[in-house]
């Protein structure tokens, strides 16, 4: 059974939602397809504690778990997810890093589809790749929302 939930950080409002597995998705707007549950499961409450921690600079390194099966996720982007998982806080790569680390420098665009189909921003850190040219790049949530997570993280690039 998946389960949504609202948690309200000092950087933004997320809705997360999880199954007995893991993390689905973190969402920006609610899924209305999911009714609202005041009662989260021990993905989503691990989730929300942590996110609330990030949001106030207590933490560095999410601890969750997730279920790629109910993503859907193919085996490919599972490998370009782990590996932003393993993107310092603090610190920014390009998919040209990812590709390279993944053993095939001509991934570059494969690298991007997999990143923009990340359903749980923040915590799979994929604000934390930046352009090549080192400019901000895209952002799923939006560039103000990446500006925002980056700062956090003590990183501007404007």
């Amino acid at each position: 059974m998946k389960t949504q939930v609202q948690v309200k950080t000092k950087l933004d409002t997320y809705y997360l939602t999880a199954s007995e597995k893991g993390l689905i998705s973190l969402d920006w707007e609610k899924n209305p397809e999911l009714p609202l549950s005041r009662k989260g499961n021990l993905h989503t409450d691990l989730a929300c504690d942590q996110l609330i921690k990030y949001s106030l600079g207590q933490l560095k390194k999410f601890n969750c778990k997730f279920d790629f099966e109910s993503m859907k996720a193919t085996d490919f982007q599972i490998k370009v997810w782990k590996e932003l998982l393993k993107v310092p806080y603090g610190k920014v790569v390009c998919y040209q890093d990812i590709a390279r680390k993944l053993g095939d420098k001509n991934l570059v665009r494969a690298i991007g589809g997999a990143n923009g189909k990340n359903r749980i921003p923040v915590i799979i850190p994929c604000h934390r790749v930046i352009a090549k040219d080192g400019t901000i790049g895209g952002y799923s949530g939006g560039l103000n929302r990446k500006r925002k997570l980056l700062n956090r993280e003590g990183i501007n690039l404007d």
